[in-house]
């Protein structure tokens, strides 16, 4: 049915009628266009038509949408060239019909606006994921459904209860292979953004897969904690460590000098951002109990201390708007602050103040001029009170550290022998008297005796992923 025929009216009463069921898409029927017609004419076309009468009928054009996503999503690919320009322009189509009538008009999803219909049915998320699912591994547009699902799991939606984010993030996480699919997904393209084009417009970034993961962290859900670490949540930090500190080449040769100026703002405040979403998700790991140690371990054996000061120079000479000069600063020079905090807390498990000092001297002996200039900046007037405030918790650690050394060099002169192997015969008994005596507390004394440190590991049975306590069969996490 041709749009130019079609007005509000005559869509929504259209509409109205209940889809076939199992709807050939590859072939599909006269009422399959002019079911299509309908809500690209509401949603896309760019006419006006009442925000209240739309979501009046909302469940009608929802009944439609879900009958078509099926019929392209429970099956193999469509097989006509008809069949396949009509899923791809349904996948486009998806963030006018939920976004309208902002994102129609101005091309921006406004997260309250997609809840506000995504709120009215428990099938609809659901539905989301499926249809992302099966966009990723067969079309090339499946970016336009990444904010789809961000809009119904971000902490900052109005009128989106912690409840219902919750059970979308756990949703998500527990579909089996979406998170295999987002992890994929940023280490293809990190390993292919190295560069800009010719014309100066960035490439696709990992940008906004990186932000899902932050938001399934950030939700506090212990159990997705879980699967998003068994996939490889602490390994991102060595993956992004060195791109977000080395800026991406830019071939400008066309451009004149506002515009590189421009291109080289974006750029750097997207390499803040990226690292602030990195950041975020070791300090979330770092806060659970069960993981802060394996965590600091992992991170300082890639290099933590020397990535911190970099980093730091990074945030100070980063070209950013005027109106955001101190916000980068002040979020991530507390996240540093924050990480190293929580590294103290862990210095009573000897493999991680081993590691602690490993890294230490490897700074001190191959970066010295580096860790001198970035100590110096604790007495320099040009930089945020922020920044001075990390220098300290630098120096405080570094103080832990060689305070920790001391007793556990003492308690090892005594013969007191703390095993980091948790099946291990030697008593606790001994090591908790001793350090009671001296003062430590239970915590100290617990902390000590957890030993375990994230690493994998290969045996005759396969390849195992240590988590604190909790060994995972590689095999028994890749269908998530």
């Amino acid at each position: 049915m041709k749009t130019s025929l079609l007005t509000p009216p005559i869509a929504y009463e259209l509409l109205r009628h209940p889809p076939l069921q199992n709807l050939d898409i590859s072939t599909p029927s006269d009422e399959v266009d002019q079911a299509f017609s309908c809500l690209k004419y509401l949603a896309g076309s760019g006419r006006t038509t009442d925000v209240a009468d739309y979501d009046r009928n909302w469940l009608n054009i929802w009944a439609w949408t879900s009958a078509l996503i099926k019929s392209i999503s429970a099956k193999e690919p469509p097989q006509t060239a008809r069949g396949l320009q009509l899923r791809d322009d349904l996948i486009t189509l998806m963030p006018c019909l939920f976004g309208y009538p902002e994102f129609t008009f101005h091309r921006k999803l406004y997260p309250h606006i997609v809840w506000s219909r995504v709120r009215r049915r428990a099938d609809i998320f659901p539905t989301l994921i499926r249809l992302w699912m099966f966009a990723f591994d067969f079309c090339e547009n499946h970016i336009v459904l990444w904010p789809l699902l961000l809009s119904n799991m971000r902490s900052n939606v109005a009128h989106l209860d912690d409840s219902d984010r919750y059970r979308h993030c756990r949703l998500f996480a527990r579909t089996p292979g979406v998170l295999y699919r987002v992890f994929s997904y940023i280490i293809t393209t990190v390993r292919c953004t190295s560069h800009y084009p010719p014309g100066g417009l960035p490439g696709e970034p990992p940008h906004i897969a990186l932000e899902l993961v932050h938001v399934l962290v950030a939700a506090g859900c212990r159990d997705v904690l879980e699967l998003v670490l068994s996939h490889g949540l602490l390994d991102l930090f060595g993956l992004f460590k060195t791109r977000i500190l080395r800026p991406r080449k830019i071939k400008t040769s066309t451009m004149t000098s506002g515009e590189r100026l421009s291109l080289e703002v974006t750029e750097c405040e997207e390499r803040l951002e990226l690292l602030y979403f990195i950041l975020s998700m070791v300090d979330a790991a770092m806060l659970d109990d069960t993981y802060k140690g394996p965590a600091c371990a992992h991170v300082l054996r890639m290099g933590l201390p020397m990535f911190i000061i970099r980093a730091t120079s990074v945030v100070l000479t980063a070209k950013v708007s005027p109106e955001r000069h101190l916000y980068p600063q002040e979020r991530l020079f507390g996240l540093f602050s924050a990480i190293l905090g929580h590294l103290q807390t862990t210095f009573w498990n000897k493999c991680i103040l081993k590691s602690f000092w490993r890294s230490m001297r490897k700074v001190q002996v191959d970066h010295a001029k580096a860790l001198e200039a970035f100590l110096d900046l604790r007495i320099s007037l040009r930089v945020s009170t922020h920044c001075r405030r990390l220098i300290d918790v630098w120096m405080e650690t570094f103080r832990v550290g060689e305070k920790m050394t001391t007793r556990w060099i003492s308690l090892e002169s005594l013969g007191v022998v703390i095993c980091a192997n948790p099946e291990s015969n030697h008593s606790s008994v001994r090591v908790k008297e001793y350090t009671l005596t001296k003062g430590f507390t239970e915590d100290n004394v617990h902390d000590a005796k957890q030993c375990i440190v994230l690493n994998s590991v290969k045996s005759k049975t396969g390849r195992y992923i240590i988590i604190g306590r909790n060994v995972i069969n590689s095999t028994t996490v890749a269908e998530y």
